[in-house]
């Protein structure tokens, strides 16, 4: 395993390169690690996936790529990803100008992958919809806060 031989039976084998592997004896070819997967070494048995924050968007690869790096600051990614696929958690995903977005003041900080219907909001804070980007401080006792506030009153 690791390696493999270019006929079945042959006594002598190669080492697979980095970025691919072969896990079974007798090998005849070394499989591509996929896509959010990655082998640092020659003579791998197997592929490890990215971890957090980082990503491979090609199969075969011998490292993985860093979110930070590659997308911005504001970019991560979930263990064995093949794309920058969250927004860390200062920051949340906008679909509308598809980009990683600053939360606005009132909005929880403590989440990675936030979208902008998944924020939520600190006690003391509303906003009018869970599409609305726009959080207020509320004015009076009556506002509970981190809720949603009814528009039809």
């Amino acid at each position: 395993a690791g390696g493999f031989s270019a006929s079945e039976g042959s006594a002598t084998c190669t080492k697979c390169e980095a970025g691919k592997y072969s896990g079974a004896d007798g090998a005849t070819l070394c499989a591509n690690c996929t896509r959010g997967k990655h082998s640092s070494s020659s003579s791998s048995t197997g592929c490890e996936k990215c971890g957090e924050g980082y990503y491979t968007d090609e199969n075969g690869m011998s490292y993985c790529k860093s979110c930070r790096n590659e997308k911005g600051k504001d970019y991560t990614s979930k263990e064995g990803s093949d794309i920058c696929d969250q927004c860390v958690k200062e920051t949340y995903w906008d679909q509308y100008e598809e980009q990683c977005v600053k939360k606005p003041a009132g909005i929880k900080t403590d989440k990675a992958g936030t979208t902008l219907e998944s924020m939520e909001l600190e006690s003391g804070y509303f906003r009018f919809s869970f599409t609305s980007p726009y959080v207020y401080p509320c004015k009076n006792e009556n506002c509970v806060g981190s809720e949603l506030m009814n528009t039809t009153d």
